[in-house]
């Protein structure tokens, strides 16, 4: 399994933030945009950073509600 040495302070320094909120707070995003969001949600639990698993594993279960 291939592991990311993503961190939090890394992921600040990306526009993942904007589609993040978007997302938390019930905005409708497009196919494409939750196809995006998915996909990072999985490299994100196969990082080694312990928070950034977290996080992965949250957009995954915020997804399925």
């Amino acid at each position: 399994m291939m592991k990311y040495d993503l961190t939090l302070a890394k992921i600040r320094n990306t526009n993942f933030a904007s589609l993040y909120d978007r997302f938390i707070v019930g905005e409708k995003l497009s196919q494409k945009q939750y196809e995006i969001l998915l996909a990072i949600a999985i490299c994100f639990t196969n990082a080694d950073d312990t928070n950034v698993q977290k996080l992965g594993y949250r957009i995954i279960v915020e997804y399925c509600n």
